[in-house]
């Protein structure tokens, strides 16, 4: 089975703060400016730009289940903007399975 190919993939509580921002949640100041420094912009809700938040819930459950559920995917994030601002952020799996190095919104890879 896939599932005993390697080390089960990182948590959202296993990674670092705000890999998985809830798109429909208030942002808090320290939160906002840890995901600031994480992106590299400014952030905002979904709602204050006027984007519905179903849809990018859905990204990210379909993104977890592709990458721990199913293991399709060994690593994998998203971040969406809207008027220069980050308004969604996930990142999830792993960046190197073997070294059990987390998949974050910093982690380089082709495209």
């Amino acid at each position: 089975a896939q599932g005993s190919i390697g080390p089960t993939a990182p948590s959202v509580d296993e990674r670092p703060a705000f890999e998985a921002m809830a798109p429909s949640a208030g942002i808090g100041n320290a939160e906002a400016s840890r995901l600031r420094k994480e992106v590299g912009l400014p952030v905002a809700t979904p709602k204050a730009v006027g984007l519905d938040p179903v849809p990018l819930e859905a990204l990210r459950a379909e993104t977890r289940k592709e990458v721990l559920e199913e293991q399709r995917t060994p690593g994998i994030a998203h971040v969406v903007l809207k008027q220069g601002r980050c308004v969604f952020a996930e990142a999830c799996g792993w960046a190197d399975r073997e070294q059990q190095t987390p998949f974050t919104l910093r982690t380089m890879c082709r495209l």
